[in-house]
């Protein structure tokens, strides 16, 4: 009899602990809290690093010129009054170059152009001192962009593949891409996968911390992917104090019928 109670209060607590540790309280949940016990502090990073250029990125590269020859040379057959007007995938396709296994992309007339490890600007100047030494074209630019500019989100709540609409996308402008983070996301144990020269690496952090905003995880670079798993102990997925205690009130009120009726 004494052993039958001890197990279930032994139970009962236990029960009990699981419950709160399922609840979502602010504190899991808030972005910008000040660095604590709970919340980790990160070094201010020295500046923003430029994406640079992988083996199968792939670049959009226009030329405009006062000479409409060299417009419609250097970019197959499109004059430069018109290239504002391609829209749409297939047309976009005629100016995309891949960047391939030896780091280089071949580009018209000018052949083979080394661009991995490069950043967009760097390709656009490179290009642009190439085409000068090669030809006579007064007044011309160059302009390099990337065509695979996005990153991907996976979380519990499901995941999707979004664009980068700006330069330096932060971490949070990601998110709200996303709609924000679900309710039980483990914001503790945010990890971002990249792509790098040295191979992939993984990038784990705290999103809730406000010293992320000066630290190296604050920007998103293109082909990212952020995932957040769900907190651990969410088995219940209680979100209020309201809830748990009822969940609380309605296992006691069940254990102790259980209890009656078996003649504990």
């Amino acid at each position: 009899m004494i052993i039958q109670k001890k197990l279930f209060r032994i139970l009962l607590i236990t029960l009990v602990s699981m419950l709160l540790m399922s609840c979502v309280t602010t504190r899991r949940t808030n972005y910008l809290q000040n660095p604590s016990v709970f919340i980790p502090s990160y070094p201010r990073a020295d500046s923003v690093v430029d994406y640079r250029l992988l083996v199968g990125d792939e670049l959009s590269i226009s030329v405009f010129s006062l000479e409409e020859e060299a417009n419609t040379v250097f970019n197959q057959g499109i004059a430069s009054n018109q290239i504002a007007r391609v829209g749409n995938a297939s047309e976009r396709s005629i100016f995309t170059y891949t960047v391939y296994e030896d780091g280089s992309i071949i580009y018209p007339i000018v052949g083979r152009v080394q661009v991995a490890g490069l950043t967009l600007r760097e390709v656009s100047f490179l290009l642009k001192d190439k085409l000068r030494d090669q030809f006579i074209i007064n007044d011309f630019s160059v302009k390099v962009s990337l065509v695979n500019n996005n990153f991907s989100i996976i979380t519990d709540a499901g995941s999707g593949k979004y664009s980068i609409t700006r330069n330096n996308m932060t971490i949070f402008q990601a998110i709200a891409s996303a709609r924000d983070l679900a309710e039980f996301a483990d914001r503790a144990h945010v990890k971002i996968i990249r792509k790098t020269q040295d191979g992939t690496i993984v990038k784990k952090f705290d999103i809730r911390s406000v010293e992320i905003l000066d630290s190296e995880f604050y920007y998103v670079q293109p082909n990212d992917v952020i995932y957040v798993q769900s907190f651990d102990g969410q088995f219940f997925r209680l979100n209020s104090f309201a809830t748990v205690l009822s969940t609380i009130m309605t296992t006691i009120t069940f254990g102790l019928f259980v209890w009656k009726l078996t003649g504990m």
